[in-house]
């Protein structure tokens, strides 16, 4: 499953170089692999991040807005663990930053016996 986010990164979220602080693209990653992991679960289950990994390629100038694109893809999915990628890019394709998670899988509730 692919999960697609269109986002609008804001003009003020920039740190003191300039850029575009790194942690709005950690979240929208962490995000778009959440929901790719989450579209493949069932009924009942749940998942958590047990690891998640950011490699920033292109940096954002700040005091822009930026149309940004991410996509968040599940690589693997067994009982316990789902593995899924991410990438941001620009609307004109540029990648900016590219991610991976690891995800645990775990029932959400218990039927009463």
């Amino acid at each position: 499953m692919i999960i697609r986010i269109d986002l609008n990164f804001w003009r003020r979220r920039a740190h003191c170089s300039g850029l575009v602080d790194g942690g709005l693209a950690l979240t929208a990653l962490d995000t778009a692999m959440g929901l790719a992991v989450l579209s493949t679960l069932g009924k009942g289950k749940g998942f958590a991040s047990t690891d998640t990994a950011v490699r920033f390629i292109r940096g954002l100038q700040g005091g822009q807005t930026h149309e940004l694109e991410v996509i968040g893809t599940v690589v693997s999915s067994g009982r316990t663990v789902s593995t899924a990628q991410g990438e941001i890019r620009t609307t004109s394709g540029k990648l900016v930053a590219t991610g991976t998670s690891a995800c645990a899988l775990f029932a959400t509730s218990t039927e009463a016996k």
